[in-house]
């Protein structure tokens, strides 16, 4: 997501947004917590975290709005699934980001 300043006479600020989708690899010793879901899951926060043990892979925590996740993964891959759409808000609709996908596959 890029700011955009607002253009002069405008109050608000825009934004550039895409659609992407996250995929961790071999994930493990998952917990966590989610609560009433109001439309969809929306990311605030990705957190690597220093392995807690002698395992060479990292820890991670997703934070977002109403959900928090902690667990094991080697990794991720990002597939960003549409390009960038100048819109008003810091988040996209459902039509703006083309349904729920968990493809791994990234646009052409």
């Amino acid at each position: 997501m890029t700011w955009v300043e607002p253009a002069r006479r405008q109050k608000h600020f825009t934004f550039w947004v895409a659609p992407a989708t996250l995929v961790f690899d071999q994930v493990w010793d998952l917990t966590g917590d989610i609560g009433p879901l109001y439309g969809h899951l929306e990311l605030a926060d990705l957190h690597r975290l220093a392995p807690p043990d002698d395992r060479p892979y990292p820890s991670w925590h997703l934070e977002g709005h109403e959900f928090a996740l902690k667990f094991r993964a080697r990794g991720f891959r990002q597939y960003v699934r549409r390009p960038s759409q100048h819109v008003p808000r810091q988040v996209l609709t459902m039509a703006e980001r083309g349904g729920l996908s968990f493809a791994e596959q990234a646009f052409a």
